[in-house]
């Protein structure tokens, strides 16, 4: 699950990464879910598309519409990658069970700390992106902070990767929050 505004070649080296620990890879773009967001604005600028695309009641159609997509397969791993994190974030009520969730500099998840429900949201920041949260994120969310990144880190698989192996194996960071006053693992 990712957005379309950029460089979008780590979409390529995380399906190569996933497909390589035999997952089949289904990718789902922001316009893919909300295919008529910007129906005259095709050339908005990135900040423009991003005012559009975070407003409340988009961001709950986009997470129903995945939601949808969720439901008619059998999904073992949700990935969402900024933005993206966040819709994932909102549609994981439609998987199923030991089904897991990853996160990558999902930053809007500061807003509705903390996760009090299953399932577990495995999120993945560079340590030096000024909008991860900083606050506890409760029983249901674990959290890596990977120092010396920014908010971009998720377009670097190998520096992501570690972490995300972890989230799969059931070896996640420790539960809470993020932030220099936390118990998170960091690498």
């Amino acid at each position: 699950m990712f957005g379309c505004s950029g460089d979008q070649r780590y979409m390529v080296d995380w399906s190569r990464w996933l497909a390589e620990r035999d997952f089949s890879v289904d990718t789902v773009t922001v316009n893919e879910l909300l295919p008529d967001i910007y129906p005259f604005a095709s050339d908005a600028t990135v900040e423009y598309k991003h005012a559009c695309i975070t407003q409340a009641a988009v961001s709950a159609r986009a997470a129903a519409a995945l939601r949808g997509r969720i439901e008619s397969r059998s999904t073992d791993l949700l990935m969402g990658f900024s933005y993206g994190g966040y819709i994932a974030y909102g549609a994981r009520d439609a998987l199923a069970a030991g089904a897991v969730l990853v996160c990558l500099s999902a930053t809007r998840l500061r807003h509705v700390l903390p996760i009090e429900s299953p399932p577990t949201v495995h999120a993945i920041f560079g340590g030096n992106d000024p909008h991860r949260p900083g606050a506890f994120g409760g029983e249901f969310f674990t959290c890596t902070e990977l120092p010396g990144a920014d908010h971009e880190v998720y377009r670097d698989v190998s520096a992501c990767a570690m972490p995300v192996a972890r989230a799969l194996a059931g070896r996640s960071a420790t539960p809470g929050g993020c932030g220099k006053n936390s118990s998170a693992v960091k690498y």
